[in-house]
């Protein structure tokens, strides 16, 4: 990778986005593509820890350490599909039949 300022290093950031869902089991279910997804983003939280020095007359933060990192990505998708709702609702797809009956 070139040394910035480089165009060089300019990225278009196009791509497909898979998902590979996790069974309460810790097995992979198997990639499945996402459609078209024309935002995708990571982001990281961190909580810190901050220590203060007692030593003066004044409080004085002397050391901050992170705690905690909490990583996250978000998306926006196009294709409204069965397997994306129950995806973003946590939901698992089945075929439910009815048996018909005539109402009296």
């Amino acid at each position: 990778m070139a040394v910035s300022p480089n165009t060089d290093n300019y990225t278009l950031g196009k791509g497909v986005v898979y998902f590979n869902r996790k069974t309460d089991a810790g097995a992979f279910t198997g990639e499945r593509d996402l459609g078209n997804a024309p935002a995708f983003s990571f982001n990281i939280a961190l909580e810190k820890l901050e220590h203060f020095s007692s030593r003066g007359g004044l409080k004085a933060k002397d050391k901050e350490i992170i705690s905690q990192i909490t990583p996250g990505c978000s998306l926006t998708l196009d294709e409204v599909t069965a397997e994306n709702l129950a995806l973003l609702t946590l939901a698992e797809i089945e075929e439910v039949s009815q048996a018909g009956a005539s109402i009296t």
